[in-house]
């Protein structure tokens, strides 16, 4: 997501292959019996270029059609239309003369347009694989960051451009999209768990360390932030507001906090509490950046689960 593609969405035309029982069918009995179960007269044209120019067809798609390759084509699409907004943003920002009214107003009614796509497309997928999930997702997060700010603001190009990064990111955290990116990264956690065993590899390790880096720097900002507070105005358990687990079930919890900014947003996290009661899940919040890190390890290693102690996670997982 941090360069363009090497070749254009709109060039795709190539029509979706069929399901997979005909590309592995045994034999060409077997062959002939799918084909003749399926009552197939011909070919399907559709292709990724008529999915994006109408998602809602992916609802419709004839049966015989491969749908985890049409829904990973679409959403591979949709990903480079986020990529292009992104860029869109950051033309905006940078303009010496300010952002437009008219390209501000365009620039956020396509958001809102991408966004209920992508939502559209999640909720009419039916049992998907979570590393689908994981990826839709990530897009979603994507869609309310700019990476390349979180990036900076870790220290990737150094102290002084992480100092430039914060105040953007500082007044990035108090809005309404902040509390969508975050969410969406908690729920790419919670996808993960879900995710067969040993089955992190290039793009969802990744996947996870960007989302792990955005809980981080939004915890890191709303701790700042809280102890700015605490000097001014003395905080009591009674002003305390409700937790918001953002790797859980969405909730009427949730949908307060991302609506009003209502709740203290973290994360679960699972500790052993002796053999009487085994694993306990216990929230964290946020303004622990600490917790944010505890919690990325916890995901990592329950997916590589090592038999031995002394054997090392693979190298990609360690140099993240």
């Amino acid at each position: 997501m941090n360069r363009p593609a090497i070749i254009s969405y709109t060039e795709l035309t190539l029509p979706f292959p069929s399901t997979r029982g005909l590309w592995f069918a045994p034999s060409a009995e077997a062959w002939r019996d799918i084909w003749i179960a399926y009552q197939l007269t011909g070919c399907s044209e559709l292709n990724l270029r008529d999915l994006l120019s109408d998602p809602s067809l992916m609802t419709q798609l004839a049966p015989e059609l491969d749908i985890e390759v049409a829904r990973s084509a679409l959403l591979q699409g949709l990903a480079l239309q986020v990529w292009e907004f992104r860029q869109q943003m950051l033309l905006s920002q940078t303009s010496l003369s300010g952002p437009r009214a008219t390209t501000q107003l365009w620039l956020q009614s396509r958001q809102e347009d991408l966004y209920t796509t992508l939502r559209a497309v999640q909720q009419d997928s039916l049992s998907v694989p979570p590393v689908t999930t994981l990826m839709s997702e990530f897009v979603m997060m994507y869609l309310h960051i700019d990476i390349d700010a979180i990036q900076r603001f870790v220290g990737r190009m150094g102290e002084l451009d992480a100092r430039r990064a914060y105040p953007g990111l500082r007044d990035w955290s108090r809005t309404k999209e902040a509390r969508f990116a975050i969410w969406h990264a908690g729920q790419m956690f919670r996808a993960a768990r879900n995710v067969a065993a040993y089955q992190f590899r290039g793009f969802e390790s990744l996947a996870i360390y960007h989302a792990t880096l955005v809980l981080w720097v939004y915890g890191l900002i709303q701790c700042g932030e809280t102890k700015r507070l605490e000097v001014t105005t003395p905080m009591s358990e009674a002003d305390l507001t409700a937790p918001v687990p953002l790797d859980e079930p969405e909730n009427q919890v949730t949908k307060s906090f991302l609506s009003h900014g209502v709740g203290r947003p973290g994360l679960m996290m699972l500790q052993y509490r002796g053999k009487n009661e085994g694993d306990v899940k216990v929230f964290y919040e946020l303004a622990k950046p600490r917790a944010v890190t505890a919690v990325a390890q916890q995901v990592f290693e329950g997916n590589c689960r090592l038999p031995f102690s002394d054997v090392s996670l693979p190298p990609i997982i360690q140099n993240l």
